[in-house]
Protein backbone atom coordinates (compact mmCIF):
# COMPACT_ATOMS: atom_id res chain seq x y z
CA UNK A 1 0.00 0.00 0.00
CA UNK A 2 1.21 3.49 -0.81
CA UNK A 3 -0.06 6.76 0.57
CA UNK A 4 -0.81 8.94 -2.46
CA UNK A 5 -1.56 12.22 -0.74
CA UNK A 6 -2.61 13.87 2.49
CA UNK A 7 -4.05 17.32 3.11
CA UNK A 8 -4.97 19.03 6.37
CA UNK A 9 -5.39 22.61 5.00
CA UNK A 10 -3.63 24.11 8.05
CA UNK A 11 -0.87 25.75 5.99
CA UNK A 12 -3.13 27.12 3.26
CA UNK A 13 -5.19 30.23 2.72
CA UNK A 14 -8.32 30.01 0.58
CA UNK A 15 -6.52 31.52 -2.40
CA UNK A 16 -3.65 29.05 -2.14
CA UNK A 17 -6.03 26.10 -2.00
CA UNK A 18 -7.01 27.01 -5.55
CA UNK A 19 -3.35 27.47 -6.53
CA UNK A 20 -2.48 23.98 -5.31
CA UNK A 21 -5.75 22.41 -6.50
CA UNK A 22 -6.89 24.20 -9.69
CA UNK A 23 -10.45 22.90 -9.31
CA UNK A 24 -10.32 23.64 -5.61
CA UNK A 25 -13.07 26.16 -5.09
CA UNK A 26 -16.18 27.87 -6.33
CA UNK A 27 -18.45 30.56 -4.90
CA UNK A 28 -16.26 32.33 -2.36
CA UNK A 29 -14.31 29.69 -0.40
CA UNK A 30 -13.00 30.29 3.09
CA UNK A 31 -10.99 28.67 5.84
CA UNK A 32 -12.86 27.75 9.02
CA UNK A 33 -12.16 25.96 12.30
CA UNK A 34 -11.00 22.40 11.67
CA UNK A 35 -11.91 19.14 13.38
CA UNK A 36 -9.38 19.71 16.15
CA UNK A 37 -7.75 22.83 17.56
CA UNK A 38 -5.43 24.27 16.52
CA UNK A 39 -6.09 23.81 12.86
CA UNK A 40 -8.40 24.81 10.09
CA UNK A 41 -10.75 23.16 7.64
CA UNK A 42 -11.74 24.25 4.16
CA UNK A 43 -15.22 25.30 3.03
CA UNK A 44 -15.27 25.60 -0.77
CA UNK A 45 -18.66 27.28 -1.15
CA UNK A 46 -20.10 29.00 1.91
CA UNK A 47 -23.55 30.34 1.32
CA UNK A 48 -23.97 28.47 -1.97
CA UNK A 49 -25.29 24.97 -2.51
CA UNK A 50 -22.82 24.07 -5.26
CA UNK A 51 -19.45 24.81 -3.69
CA UNK A 52 -17.02 22.09 -4.80
CA UNK A 53 -13.49 20.91 -4.10
CA UNK A 54 -11.65 18.54 -6.46
CA UNK A 55 -8.56 16.45 -5.80
CA UNK A 56 -6.59 15.42 -8.89
CA UNK A 57 -4.01 12.61 -8.93
CA UNK A 58 -2.50 9.87 -11.09
CA UNK A 59 -4.82 7.09 -12.29
CA UNK A 60 -6.07 4.62 -9.69
CA UNK A 61 -8.37 1.65 -10.18
CA UNK A 62 -8.51 0.92 -6.45
CA UNK A 63 -8.12 3.26 -3.53
CA UNK A 64 -9.10 4.31 -0.04
CA UNK A 65 -10.16 7.87 0.71
CA UNK A 66 -10.32 9.13 4.28
CA UNK A 67 -11.69 12.57 5.10
CA UNK A 68 -13.28 14.63 7.83
CA UNK A 69 -16.59 16.16 6.75
CA UNK A 70 -19.22 18.49 8.16
CA UNK A 71 -22.50 19.21 6.32
CA UNK A 72 -26.01 20.59 6.92
CA UNK A 73 -27.75 17.30 6.06
CA UNK A 74 -31.00 18.62 7.49
CA UNK A 75 -31.40 20.37 4.13
CA UNK A 76 -30.71 17.23 2.12
CA UNK A 77 -33.25 15.24 0.13
CA UNK A 78 -33.35 11.49 -0.49
CA UNK A 79 -29.83 11.29 -1.87
CA UNK A 80 -27.47 14.25 -2.09
CA UNK A 81 -24.05 13.69 -3.62
CA UNK A 82 -21.11 14.11 -1.24
CA UNK A 83 -18.15 12.32 -2.92
CA UNK A 84 -17.89 11.72 -6.66
CA UNK A 85 -15.12 9.48 -7.95
CA UNK A 86 -14.43 10.76 -11.48
CA UNK A 87 -12.34 9.92 -14.54
CA UNK A 88 -9.68 12.12 -16.16
CA UNK A 89 -12.42 13.32 -18.53
CA UNK A 90 -14.42 14.39 -15.44
CA UNK A 91 -17.11 11.74 -15.92
CA UNK A 92 -18.68 10.20 -12.82
CA UNK A 93 -17.46 6.69 -12.06
CA UNK A 94 -19.02 6.19 -8.60
CA UNK A 95 -20.91 8.29 -6.06
CA UNK A 96 -21.23 8.36 -2.28
CA UNK A 97 -24.10 10.41 -0.92
CA UNK A 98 -26.14 11.14 2.17
CA UNK A 99 -29.76 11.79 3.11
CA UNK A 100 -31.58 14.16 5.43
CA UNK A 101 -32.05 11.26 7.86
CA UNK A 102 -28.30 10.73 8.18
CA UNK A 103 -28.01 7.62 6.00
CA UNK A 104 -25.17 6.93 3.54
CA UNK A 105 -25.95 5.77 -0.01
CA UNK A 106 -23.70 4.56 -2.84
CA UNK A 107 -24.37 4.28 -6.58
CA UNK A 108 -22.77 4.60 -10.01
CA UNK A 109 -24.68 7.78 -10.94
CA UNK A 110 -26.31 10.72 -9.21
CA UNK A 111 -29.71 9.62 -10.54
CA UNK A 112 -29.24 6.11 -9.14
CA UNK A 113 -28.25 7.58 -5.81
CA UNK A 114 -31.82 8.83 -5.51
CA UNK A 115 -33.87 6.16 -7.25
CA UNK A 116 -31.78 2.97 -7.25
CA UNK A 117 -28.82 3.02 -4.83
CA UNK A 118 -26.58 -0.03 -4.73
CA UNK A 119 -26.57 0.08 -0.93
CA UNK A 120 -27.98 2.25 1.86
CA UNK A 121 -26.82 2.38 5.47
CA UNK A 122 -28.98 2.67 8.54
CA UNK A 123 -30.30 6.15 9.29
CA UNK A 124 -28.55 8.38 11.80
CA UNK A 125 -24.96 7.35 11.04
CA UNK A 126 -24.11 11.04 10.50
CA UNK A 127 -25.61 14.14 12.09
CA UNK A 128 -26.26 17.57 10.61
CA UNK A 129 -23.52 20.17 11.07
CA UNK A 130 -21.36 17.78 13.10
CA UNK A 131 -17.89 16.57 12.15
CA UNK A 132 -17.58 12.91 11.17
CA UNK A 133 -14.76 10.90 9.63
CA UNK A 134 -15.59 9.04 6.43
CA UNK A 135 -13.44 6.34 4.83
CA UNK A 136 -14.32 4.82 1.45
CA UNK A 137 -12.63 1.74 0.03
CA UNK A 138 -13.31 1.47 -3.70
CA UNK A 139 -12.34 -1.04 -6.39
CA UNK A 140 -13.51 0.00 -9.86
CA UNK A 141 -14.73 -3.01 -11.88
CA UNK A 142 -17.83 -4.12 -13.74
CA UNK A 143 -17.67 -7.61 -12.17
CA UNK A 144 -15.58 -7.62 -8.98
CA UNK A 145 -16.15 -4.08 -7.79
CA UNK A 146 -15.96 -3.26 -4.09
CA UNK A 147 -17.28 -0.41 -1.99
CA UNK A 148 -16.98 -0.23 1.77
CA UNK A 149 -17.75 2.87 3.82
CA UNK A 150 -16.79 3.55 7.42
CA UNK A 151 -18.16 6.42 9.50
CA UNK A 152 -16.16 7.24 12.63
CA UNK A 153 -14.61 3.77 12.47
CA UNK A 154 -17.88 1.83 12.08
CA UNK A 155 -18.56 0.02 8.81
CA UNK A 156 -21.89 1.18 7.37
CA UNK A 157 -21.67 -0.03 3.72
CA UNK A 158 -20.10 -3.29 2.51
CA UNK A 159 -20.69 -4.53 -1.03
CA UNK A 160 -18.39 -6.64 -3.21
CA UNK A 161 -18.40 -8.50 -6.54
CA UNK A 162 -20.61 -5.75 -7.97
CA UNK A 163 -20.44 -3.29 -10.87
CA UNK A 164 -18.79 -0.11 -9.60
CA UNK A 165 -17.78 1.13 -13.05
CA UNK A 166 -19.92 4.00 -14.27
CA UNK A 167 -17.77 4.69 -17.33
CA UNK A 168 -15.88 2.72 -19.99
CA UNK A 169 -12.56 3.25 -18.20
CA UNK A 170 -11.64 1.49 -14.97
CA UNK A 171 -9.74 4.37 -13.40
CA UNK A 172 -10.32 7.36 -11.18
CA UNK A 173 -8.23 10.53 -11.49
CA UNK A 174 -10.40 12.96 -9.54
CA UNK A 175 -12.47 13.01 -6.39
CA UNK A 176 -15.05 15.77 -6.17
CA UNK A 177 -16.30 16.90 -2.77
CA UNK A 178 -19.69 18.42 -3.35
CA UNK A 179 -22.97 19.10 -1.66
CA UNK A 180 -25.62 19.28 -4.30
CA UNK A 181 -29.01 20.52 -3.19
CA UNK A 182 -28.45 22.50 0.00
CA UNK A 183 -27.47 26.04 0.77
CA UNK A 184 -26.61 26.50 4.42
CA UNK A 185 -22.90 27.08 4.31
CA UNK A 186 -22.01 24.03 2.28
CA UNK A 187 -19.59 21.21 2.94
CA UNK A 188 -16.51 21.60 5.18
CA UNK A 189 -13.46 19.36 4.67
CA UNK A 190 -10.42 18.44 6.77
CA UNK A 191 -7.74 15.73 7.25
CA UNK A 192 -7.78 13.99 3.85
CA UNK A 193 -5.72 10.94 2.97
CA UNK A 194 -5.70 8.82 -0.20
CA UNK A 195 -4.03 5.43 -0.70
CA UNK A 196 -3.66 3.20 -3.75
CA UNK A 197 -5.26 0.10 -2.20
CA UNK A 198 -8.66 -0.71 -0.68
CA UNK A 199 -7.30 -0.92 2.87
CA UNK A 200 -8.25 1.88 5.22
CA UNK A 201 -5.81 3.49 7.63
CA UNK A 202 -8.45 4.29 10.23
CA UNK A 203 -9.52 7.73 11.38
CA UNK A 204 -6.53 10.02 10.87
CA UNK A 205 -5.44 13.51 11.76
CA UNK A 206 -2.88 15.67 9.97
CA UNK A 207 -0.92 17.83 12.37
CA UNK A 208 1.46 20.62 11.36
CA UNK A 209 4.70 21.14 13.29
CA UNK A 210 6.50 24.43 12.66
CA UNK A 211 10.24 25.16 12.73
CA UNK A 212 11.53 26.20 16.17
CA UNK A 213 15.32 26.26 15.74
CA UNK A 214 18.09 26.66 13.15
CA UNK A 215 20.26 23.60 12.52
CA UNK A 216 21.95 25.10 9.43
CA UNK A 217 21.27 28.71 8.44
CA UNK A 218 22.72 28.93 4.94
CA UNK A 219 19.96 31.03 3.38
CA UNK A 220 19.60 34.78 3.94
CA UNK A 221 16.71 35.87 6.14
CA UNK A 222 14.57 38.87 5.22
CA UNK A 223 14.33 40.10 8.79
CA UNK A 224 14.88 39.13 12.40
CA UNK A 225 17.59 37.20 14.21
CA UNK A 226 16.78 33.63 13.11
CA UNK A 227 16.04 31.88 9.83
CA UNK A 228 13.39 29.57 11.29
CA UNK A 229 11.50 32.63 12.53
CA UNK A 230 10.94 33.65 8.89
CA UNK A 231 9.26 30.37 7.93
CA UNK A 232 7.31 29.30 11.01
CA UNK A 233 3.79 30.51 10.21
CA UNK A 234 0.70 28.35 9.82
CA UNK A 235 -1.02 29.28 7.57
CA UNK A 236 2.00 30.51 5.63
CA UNK A 237 2.58 34.11 4.63
CA UNK A 238 5.07 36.00 2.49
CA UNK A 239 5.80 38.97 4.77
CA UNK A 240 9.07 37.38 5.91
CA UNK A 241 11.12 34.69 4.21
CA UNK A 242 14.56 33.18 3.56
CA UNK A 243 16.28 33.43 0.18
CA UNK A 244 19.32 32.12 -1.67
CA UNK A 245 20.62 32.01 -5.24
CA UNK A 246 23.63 29.75 -4.62
CA UNK A 247 23.24 26.10 -5.70
CA UNK A 248 23.92 23.67 -2.88
CA UNK A 249 22.98 26.13 -0.12
CA UNK A 250 20.90 24.52 2.62
CA UNK A 251 18.68 25.76 5.41
CA UNK A 252 17.76 23.14 8.00
CA UNK A 253 15.43 23.50 10.96
CA UNK A 254 14.46 21.70 14.12
CA UNK A 255 10.73 21.42 14.79
CA UNK A 256 8.25 21.55 17.62
CA UNK A 257 7.34 18.24 19.24
CA UNK A 258 3.97 16.68 18.64
CA UNK A 259 1.65 17.66 21.52
CA UNK A 260 0.47 14.07 21.89
CA UNK A 261 1.75 10.56 21.18
CA UNK A 262 -0.20 9.06 18.27
CA UNK A 263 -0.86 5.32 18.13
CA UNK A 264 0.45 5.27 14.55
CA UNK A 265 2.21 7.77 12.30
CA UNK A 266 1.36 6.94 8.70
CA UNK A 267 3.72 9.47 7.12
CA UNK A 268 5.70 12.65 7.48
CA UNK A 269 5.26 15.31 4.81
CA UNK A 270 7.54 18.26 4.11
CA UNK A 271 6.04 21.43 2.65
CA UNK A 272 7.76 24.27 0.82
CA UNK A 273 6.16 27.57 -0.26
CA UNK A 274 8.51 29.24 -2.70
CA UNK A 275 8.85 31.67 -5.61
CA UNK A 276 11.68 33.22 -7.61
CA UNK A 277 12.34 36.96 -8.04
CA UNK A 278 14.28 36.95 -11.32
CA UNK A 279 13.99 35.56 -14.85
CA UNK A 280 16.58 32.81 -14.38
CA UNK A 281 15.69 29.13 -14.01
CA UNK A 282 15.49 28.36 -10.30
CA UNK A 283 14.99 24.94 -8.69
CA UNK A 284 14.95 23.89 -5.05
CA UNK A 285 14.15 20.77 -3.09
CA UNK A 286 13.35 19.80 0.47
CA UNK A 287 15.83 17.85 2.59
CA UNK A 288 14.73 15.72 5.53
CA UNK A 289 17.33 14.40 7.98
CA UNK A 290 16.56 11.57 10.38
CA UNK A 291 19.50 10.41 12.46
CA UNK A 292 22.43 10.21 10.08
CA UNK A 293 20.22 9.69 7.01
CA UNK A 294 19.35 12.50 4.60
CA UNK A 295 16.35 12.00 2.30
CA UNK A 296 16.05 14.40 -0.62
CA UNK A 297 12.71 15.55 -1.95
CA UNK A 298 12.04 15.90 -5.66
CA UNK A 299 13.24 19.01 -7.51
CA UNK A 300 10.79 21.91 -7.50
CA UNK A 301 10.97 24.40 -10.38
CA UNK A 302 10.04 27.88 -9.21
CA UNK A 303 7.83 30.49 -10.84
CA UNK A 304 7.27 34.17 -10.06
CA UNK A 305 4.14 33.15 -8.11
CA UNK A 306 4.36 31.40 -4.76
CA UNK A 307 3.55 27.70 -5.12
CA UNK A 308 3.41 24.83 -2.66
CA UNK A 309 5.52 21.69 -2.99
CA UNK A 310 5.11 18.64 -0.75
CA UNK A 311 7.10 15.40 -0.39
CA UNK A 312 5.73 12.34 1.42
CA UNK A 313 7.81 10.02 3.58
CA UNK A 314 5.61 7.06 4.62
CA UNK A 315 8.65 5.45 6.28
CA UNK A 316 11.45 6.92 8.34
CA UNK A 317 14.40 7.01 5.90
CA UNK A 318 16.69 5.99 8.76
CA UNK A 319 16.20 2.25 8.37
CA UNK A 320 13.00 2.40 6.29
CA UNK A 321 10.95 1.75 9.43
CA UNK A 322 7.69 3.16 10.74
CA UNK A 323 7.83 6.64 12.17
CA UNK A 324 7.67 7.14 15.93
CA UNK A 325 6.89 10.30 17.87
CA UNK A 326 10.51 10.36 19.08
CA UNK A 327 11.83 10.15 15.51
CA UNK A 328 9.53 12.97 14.40
CA UNK A 329 10.69 15.08 17.35
CA UNK A 330 14.33 14.59 16.33
CA UNK A 331 14.07 15.17 12.56
CA UNK A 332 15.48 18.15 10.72
CA UNK A 333 14.19 19.57 7.44
CA UNK A 334 14.55 22.56 5.18
CA UNK A 335 15.18 23.80 1.61
CA UNK A 336 18.21 23.37 -0.64
CA UNK A 337 19.00 25.41 -3.75
CA UNK A 338 19.51 23.15 -6.74
CA UNK A 339 19.82 25.55 -9.69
Amino acid sequence: MALVLMEGFDLLTASYVTTKYPAGATFGPDMVAGRFAPGQGYRPGPGNQNGDFVLQFASLSQMTLGTGLRMPIGLFSTGNRVLEFRTAADAVQFVVGATATGAIKVARTAADLISAPMATSATGVIASNSWFYCEVELVVSDTVGVCRVWINGAKVIDISNVDTKGQASTTVERIRFTQSGSGEGGITIDDIYLTDTPARLGESRIYVIEPTSDAAAGWTRSTGATNFGCVDEAPFNTTDYVASAVPGTIDSYGFADLPYTPALIHAVQTTLFAAKDDAATRTIRANLTSGATVANGTDFGLSATYLQKTDLYPLNPAGSVAWTAAAVAALLAGPEVRV
